[in-house]
């Protein structure tokens, strides 16, 4: 993303825009892959109007590339996107990690 608003936003643009980066995590277990935040997603960048609002991606100035997608950034990692046995929002991300049998000290070794 690349919102309007310059150093109010990152702290170092010097230009109009800011370069902001929406960071999503993959990590493997024993279980298979957990996703967490999955980004903008291929309907998104197909249709970006359909799902979100004019304002949000013109103020965001967001660059739909499908390079950037989970999917392809996962397909990049030589996974597949079935790999993944788990979807969580950041939100959740604790919970759902409990589900697993994972604690934060097995995530941090």
């Amino acid at each position: 993303m690349c919102p309007i608003g310059g150093a109010f936003f990152d702290g170092f643009s010097r230009g109009l825009t800011s370069h902001l980066v929406c960071h999503c995590l993959l990590i493997e277990t024993n279980q298979g892959l957990v996703l967490v935040d999955t980004g903008f997603g291929l309907r998104d960048i197909q249709s970006p109007y359909n799902r979100l609002s004019p304002f949000f991606i013109a103020f965001n100035n967001i660059q739909f590339d499908r390079q950037y997608s989970a999917i392809d950034q996962i397909t990049q990692l030589g996974f597949s996107p079935q790999d993944v046995r788990h979807k969580s929002n950041p939100g959740n991300f604790t919970r759902q990690m409990a589900n697993l049998g994972l604690g934060l000290k097995q995530l941090e070794s």
